[in-house]
């Protein structure tokens, strides 16, 4: 799912609770109690990704 207003491209992987956060630069990459990624949000994916989703 994109946010043109926000300029976040979020992709839910699995649909449970984040338990945990990491942040590498403009990546966030969340977690569930086990450790498994759930989501993993882009921040500024305008730029990041070179205007894919313009």
């Amino acid at each position: 799912m994109t946010d043109r207003e926000g300029d976040t491209l979020d992709m839910l992987l699995e649909d449970k609770q984040i338990h945990y956060a990491e942040e590498h630069g403009q990546i966030i990459v969340n977690y569930d109690e086990r450790g498994k990624i759930v989501e993993i949000e882009i921040l500024n994916a305008s730029k990041l990704l070179g205007g894919v989703f313009n």
